[in-house]
């Protein structure tokens, strides 16, 4: 690795670091949550809107681009022509925002030498820093062997319904497909993804008004509310955990428990709402008896009865409550959270995301297994879709050269690993993922960012202005570094 060419790229991105920003504010003031059902196809006005400000933001750089069916924006340099060798994949499409914001969610805040705001790392963030590796090593003279595109999709966050077209309309892809959607080094495997939907078999006591909870379907609920019909303003408990808050207003008891949200592929550490919202009324967490005594006051039995049997399957990140537990070593143990929960018609539903071990291959039976499960519990299975896993055996050259920059450019010596997440990199051909955050990250301080938040789908996301321009250094310094590799 050349030294100089490393301080050369530092140097330009130092030069460049206002406009970088500029530009990743202009995307991050768009609200980008896919709407699948909207009547803006395909994905709402948002998503038009953020793809139309990248198409923008591109031109301005010197791209050429181009729109598959407004689902994903293929970029070119202007020298490039024809089938590319390499693809580098991003996304423009969010999370929503949740809850316990302290900064404007959809905008770009430079505090204290910290960027905050939903995409900055997942993958507005890294869908700029793409434009900018291309034109720094166009500007500092490499010589390209192997053309490279970028690719920027609209709806990878719900269903990844844009790859999925793309894959349908048999639009010619590149031979190897790098993806910038979790972190350094190389990703060469991701577990399966189950999503999955329970729903009782009878409906709720009609005094239940309200059951609602959780922001997005890959993630771990924040937030979860029930509302009861209660005429009299009762005694309200005094004492409880600080997660958990109750009132009464107008005939109406209203219960509301606060989790930490994660990001469901990585769910280690946090706390589900929907969990303790139903732990709480059903009386299975002590600490909350007086709350489960004034619902029982309101419910009947069998309504008290299969609160209790969602929080028995809700229960633990790892798949006890379905009874689908299980683990292999590439690629570790099987984690489910319930994400979701919805009452319609008076039928509660809850759904969970699932990530599962590589070698299960595609679901592997985990389907019939959560039914037999749930019909124990006198409930039903009523949605099941998923993702299989994805796997490129990490001897491939492109992903040794790219292991090879990383440790030299970090001073580290590790190997390649595999994920719960899910990326493009599954559904793309000679797909893997690669950056864009370099790990472990400096803790973020508290007085700035809450403990808890900053994560990718969590609130107040956040990384440093120096740790993007390393992780951007890096990126650049491997794109350079990727043209020594013969691609087959």
């Amino acid at each position: 690795m050349d030294k100089e060419f490393c301080r050369k790229v530092s140097g330009w991105i130092d030069a460049h670091e206002a406009e970088i920003f500029a530009d990743v504010k202009r995307l991050l003031s768009i609200p980008s949550v896919a709407e699948l059902d909207s009547s803006v196809k395909p994905y709402g006005q948002s998503c038009r809107d953020v793809m139309e400000e990248y198409i923008r933001i591109a031109g301005e750089h010197g791209y050429r681009c181009c729109s598959y069916g407004d689902r994903v924006v293929r970029a070119d340099t202007p020298e490039g022509e024809g089938r590319p060798d390499i693809g580098i994949w991003n996304h423009l499409d969010v999370v929503p925002a949740g809850h316990d914001w302290l900064y404007p969610s959809y905008d770009l805040t430079i505090k204290d030498g910290y960027l905050i705001g939903r995409g900055i790392k997942d993958n507005k963030g890294p869908a700029v820093a793409a434009i900018y590796s291309l034109q720094c090593l166009r500007e500092l003279g490499v010589e390209m062997k192997h053309r490279i595109s970028l690719y920027a999709g609209l709806e990878e966050e719900k269903e990844m319904s844009d790859i999925h077209w793309l894959k349908d309309h048999q639009v010619e892809l590149p031979a190897m497909n790098v993806v910038l959607d979790s972190r350094y080094p190389v990703c060469f495997g991701e577990k399966g993804i189950l999503s999955i939907t329970i729903a009782g078999c009878g409906k709720l006591s009609a005094d239940i008004l309200e059951l609602s909870g959780g922001e997005s379907a890959n993630s771990v609920a924040g937030r979860a509310r029930m509302g009861l019909k209660m005429d009299a303003a009762p005694e309200l408990p005094q004492g409880l955990p600080d997660w958990i808050s109750i009132s009464w207003a107008e005939g109406r008891l209203s219960i509301e428990t606060k989790g930490l949200s994660k990001h469901a592929a990585h769910p280690e550490g946090s706390e589900n709402a929907i969990h303790r919202l139903f732990a709480a009324v059903c009386g299975a967490d002590e600490a909350c008896r007086a709350v489960h005594e004034l619902a029982a006051g309101v419910l009947d039995r069998e309504t008290m009865e299969l609160f209790g049997r969602y929080e028995l399957l809700s229960r633990g990140i790892y798949g006890e409550g379905l009874e689908i537990a299980v683990e292999d070593e590439i690629s570790g143990k099987l984690t489910a959270v319930a994400s979701l929960v919805s009452l319609k018609d008076q039928v509660c539903s809850m759904t969970w995301n699932i990530r599962y071990p590589i070698s299960l291959k595609e679901d592997s039976g985990l389907t019939a297994k959560i039914k037999a499960t749930a019909e124990k519990y006198a409930m039903a299975v009523t949605e099941a879709s998923g993702k299989a896993p994805g796997y490129l055996p990490k001897e491939h050259p492109l992903i040794e050269n790219l292991m090879g920059t990383f440790n030299e450019f970090l001073g580290r010596s590790e190997e390649p690993f595999t994920m719960a997440g899910g990326t493009y990199a599954r559904l793309l051909p000679g797909g893997f993922v690669y950056g864009f955050r370099i790990v472990p990250e400096p803790e973020l301080p508290q007085e700035l960012i809450p403990a808890g938040h900053g994560g990718s789908h969590s609130a107040n996301e956040a990384v440093s202005v120096e740790l993007y321009k390393q992780q951007l250094a890096l990126l650049i310094v491997s794109l350079a570094e990727s043209q020594k590799v013969k691609l087959s």
